[in-house]
């Protein structure tokens, strides 16, 4: 830049230095991180910590000369007058930097002074934008606007130098002063930009380190952890000493002076960004994308473990350790490495995972293992196997021990896991000394897991064949009866088809323990099960010996042992069919129980048994009469007896067979005394109504038929039919009134089937009327018969039909009964419409009557209609006269009466005449006949020879 002579004179009379003369104020030096104040926002956790500056500074600036202010008074007077833009420029250039020196001092910021010199900047750069100085310039108005509050426009600013400025050795200083920023107000994503461009000025320059190391955390905070971790790789690659590394502590403690602080730190975000990608599986999976793996792999594996550890994050330290082993299954670490997962696991509590550990560990490195490539396990690794082995073991043990016994199939699987983890540590230490105890732990889980065959098998093995120098295990007889009871649990609980193979193994176990051990002291309780046993298989012959074994052992067997046996020897002989014999044992068995003894209900039931089987013999003989007797025999022998309601039912079956109803008759009315909710009592009932029919009992009958009418549980067909048979045998035992109550309970609970129905409704009225005299209640049924027939066009072969019929003719009859006794009094005209009313309601009874098309029944109808008619007339001549008539008013009175008479008598011979139309249908009977008698007598000129013809059809007929 030149600066003519005027220019300089007229700064050196403001008192203002040459740039060239006054290098106070022209600060071409760096600032440094050391002059910073704030932290990057991260926790103050005694870790390293890159600090970001509150204001910049242009460090070398000398102190406030003490003539500041007129300095500042020249500066813009300058500014005022007419100058080159060199001058100018200078001049806001100086004041402003006055004015920033000036507000910043003390540590006070004083705002309008600052703002002035923003806008002497912000003018300066507007004016002359190519001044040379503007790095300068945006750099000090950074600070300016940084020291204001405005972070952005100083954030902005800061960032032009970079961008304008590429070349100037601010560049880097702004640009890094930016970043702080940017990262400090969380803009991580800017952030990340402006420490990359720091880094693009490559490491010769003094932001490099700190800008690299906050380039990783931008990327971090970002979440953008591939991207972090190459960069913090790239400065534990620098940091870290050279070679090989393995030791976190060693590696640490060789870093150079002044940097361990930013490695620790370094190596501290890397776990983070390894766990937020997924824990140590993430740290595989960086190499494989890097496409080699560092030098200090291993020291990462370990130190990423550790520092979870230390956080209390157990599973993703056991990750750690366990994505080492991943990688490098075939390691000389990898067992260490999956030791230390297992201690993180145990350490945090995590049972499950700890287990699951053990269990992959056995497979990893069990001898033979692919791990091993032919070679030997080491020492380390066969103790750590040896107590994996059995930890795992014993872990299923309690775990199956713990659970509720309502979890079944849960228990038995753990337990079947704990046997599977013994029998493995068998397998590969046998000769250890506690391998014996393992066997029993081993058949104990495999037992409680429900494999009773194997269990059985296992406790035989552990009883007998594990001899240290001969000498048999204090264990080994214990051992041997849970074999025994082992083959016991198969038997009642396996298959059913593997039943009978159970029991023998049983027995053998159960005849071996008491040859081996005969001082056992269960030794005849095991014999006497193995003689129930025997008899199960169908083996009397051989439970029988077993049983006279015991009851001869010296010393004697317990009392409840030998009674046992006495109930085996019972058994023996009710197995062979020898029911006598079998009685008689087991009356002596019960004799010898105590009067509370458990074993006296079934040894009762065995008695009861034993009797009724004897019956079923002579039954099946043909002896009838013993065979009753003996069924009859089991009550008396033992009256509680389950089999009794059986015994006392076929002997009531056994006595009808006989037709002895008396005593079928006793036994089943004693059957429905004793046994009303037996599921045998309806047909007992059944058979006891027979037998009271067929014993000439109808009344008796009619009752039990009442009952079974009202079991609910018996079919509806069933039902009905008892209810009528009750109604049938009270009437046949001439008892109407029950017999009524029958009927009616029939006709209102059973209206379908219609013809029965009817039948009933019919039966009711006949008692009504024959046996109670009860005329309402007779006419009422009969109008339940014709309302329950509907409109009588049914099956004319219907006895419901008929029923129908007969029920409307004897209303119809009923009615003209009725009628006639209307007598016809003065004044006739009233009595003759009221009898002619009564007339017209049986009329049109009979005449319903007749419709239904019955010869019988249409002539009798067909009779009384003109009956009605006829009586009608005679009533009519027959009726009083009134008083004030006489002479010839009397005679014409009488008159008229008759032919009124007369029309009423030529509707009677017409009905008369029609009924004897049924002739020509070759229908005669009373009512035709009483017809024919009517017709001769109104009309004898004409139907006189009726009488005679009479005769005939009687004969005919």
């Amino acid at each position: 830049m030149t600066i003519s002579r005027f220019h300089v004179a007229v700064l050196l009379a403001l008192g203002v230095s040459h740039p060239a003369t006054a290098a106070v104020l022209t600060d071409d030096k760096p600032s440094t991180v050391g002059s910073t104040t704030e932290t990057n926002g991260l926790e103050r956790n005694g870790r390293f910590v890159v600090r970001t500056p509150s204001i910049l500074r242009v460090d070398g600036e000398r102190k406030l000369p003490p003539n500041v202010g007129a300095a500042l008074a020249q500066y813009d007077r300058l500014l005022t007058l007419p100058a080159d833009p060199a001058t100018r420029a200078e001049a806001l250039r100086r004041g402003a930097d006055l004015r920033v020196q000036l507000a910043d001092v003390d540590g006070l910021v004083n705002l309008p002074v600052l703002k002035k010199a923003i806008s002497q900047y912000q003018t300066l750069l507007a004016e002359q934008p190519d001044y040379p100085l503007n790095d300068r310039v945006l750099y000090q108005l950074a600070r300016a606007q940084q020291a204001t509050g405005n972070v952005d426009l100083a954030i902005a600013n800061l960032l032009q130098i970079g961008s304008r400025y590429p070349s100037s050795f601010r560049a880097p200083d702004g640009l890094f002063r930016a970043a702080e920023l940017l990262f400090q107000r969380k803009r991580f994503g800017e952030a990340e930009g402006a420490y990359k461009q720091v880094l693009a000025a490559g490491p010769g320059n003094i932001y490099f380190e700190p800008a690299q190391f906050k380039y990783g955390w931008s990327l971090f905070r970002q979440a953008k952890h591939d991207e972090a971790l190459t960069v913090f790789y790239a400065i534990l690659d620098r940091e870290l000493p050279p070679g090989e590394l393995a030791d976190p502590k060693a590696a640490l403690a060789a870093v150079k002076p002044g940097k361990l602080d930013m490695a620790t730190e370094v190596l501290r975000v890397t776990g983070l960004s390894l766990a937020a990608l997924g824990g140590g599986r993430s740290l595989a999976a960086s190499f494989d994308r890097a496409g080699t793996e560092p030098r200090f792999a291993t020291l990462l594996y370990v130190s990423l473990a550790d520092q979870l550890l230390a956080q209390q994050r157990y599973t993703d330290a056991a990750d750690a350790s366990l994505a080492f082993v991943e990688r490098h299954p075939r390691h000389p670490l990898a067992p260490g490495f999956e030791t230390r997962a297992m201690a993180a696991w145990e350490q945090g509590g995590f049972n499950e995972l700890l287990v699951a550990g053990k269990a992959r560990y056995v497979e990893h490195y069990l001898p033979g293992a692919t791990y091993w490539q032919g070679a030997a396990p080491t020492p380390e690794v066969m103790a750590a196997l040896k107590g994996n082995l059995a930890a795992l073991g014993r872990h299923y043990h309690a775990v199956a021990q713990a659970r509720p016994e309502s979890e079944v199939a849960a228990r038995q699987a753990d337990f079947l896991k704990a046997a599977d983890w013994y029998a493995r540590s068998l397998q590969l230490f046998p000769q250890d000394p506690g391998a014996a105890e393992l066997a029993l732990l081993q058949a104990d889980a495999l037992y409680d897991g429900g494999s009773y065959e194997a269990a059985a098998r296992q406790y035989e093995h552990a009883a007998y064949d594990y001899r240290s120098g001969g000498k048999v295990p204090a264990t080994a007889p214990t051992t041997a009866y849970a074999a025994v009871q082992a083959w016991q649990r198969l038997a009642h609980e396996g298959a059913v088809e593997a039943r009978p193979v159970a029991l023998k193994e049983s027995v053998r176990a159960s005849l071996k323990l008491a040859e081996q051990f005969p001082a056992h002291p269960q030794w005849a309780l095991t014999l006497t099960r193995a003689a129930d046993d025997l008899l199960s298989l169908n083996d009397p012959e051989a439970a029988f010996g077993v049983a006279t074994r015991v009851l001869a052992a010296n010393p004697p067997a317990a009392p409840e042992l030998r009674r046992e046996m006495l109930g085996v020897v019972a058994d023996a002989r009710y197995s062979q069919q020898n029911y006598a014999a079998a009685e008689t044992a087991y009356a002596e068995l019960i004799k010898l129980l105590p009067g509370d003894a458990a074993q006296r209900a079934p040894a009762s039931e065995r008695l009861a048994r034993s009797v009724y089987e004897q019956a079923v013999v002579a039954r099946t003989a043909g002896d009838l009469k013993t065979a009753a007797r003996s069924f009859q025999r089991v009550g008396s022998v033992v009256p509680d007896a389950t089999i009794r309601p059986a015994a006392d039912f076929d002997a009531a079956s056994t006595y009808f067979e006989l037709h002895d109803w008396a005593n079928a008759e006793a036994t089943l009315e004693g059957f429905r005394s004793r046994y009303p909710t037996h599921a045998l009592v309806a047909d007992a009932e059944k058979k006891l109504a027979s037998a009271y029919d067929k014993d000439n009992k109808p009344g008796r009958a009619a009752g039990v038929y009442g009952q079974i009418a009202q079991r609910d549980s018996l079919p509806v067909d069933t039902r009905r039919d008892a209810q009528w048979l009750s109604a049938e045998g009270y009437r046949r035992a001439a008892d109407a009134a029950t017999a009524s109550k029958a009927y009616e309970l029939y006709a209102s609970t059973w209206p379908q089937p219609l013809d029965r129905a009817q039948q009933a409704r019919h039966q009711l009225a006949d008692i009504a009327r024959t046996s109670n005299r009860d005329q309402a209640r007779y006419l009422y049924w009969l109008q339940e018969i014709v309302k329950a027939d509907g409109s009588g066009n049914g099956d004319a072969a219907s006895p419901a039909r008929l029923l129908a019929a007969e029920a409307n003719l004897e209303l119809g009859q009923a009615g003209a009964a009725k009628a006639r006794l209307l007598r016809l009094s003065l004044p006739l005209q009233a009595s003759l419409a009221q009898r002619r009313a009564a007339i017209e309601s049986a009329v049109a009874l009979l005449d319903r009557a007749a419709a239904y098309g019955y010869a019988d029944v249409t002539t009798a109808a067909t009779h009384e209609l003109a009956t009605v008619y006829r009586e009608l007339g005679r009533a009519i001549v027959d009726s009083d006269r009134p008083a004030s008539l006489s002479g010839e008013a009397l005679e014409q009175y009488s008159l008229m009466l008759e032919e009124q008479a007369n029309g009423f008598d030529e509707k009677a011979m017409k009905a008369y005449e029609a009924n004897l139309a049924h002739l020509r249908q070759g229908v005669w009977n009373d009512w035709v006949r009483k017809s024919s008698v009517a017709l001769s007598e109104l009309a004898p000129a004409r139907y006189g020879k009726n009488v005679r013809l009479e005769d005939r059809y009687e004969s005919m007929h």
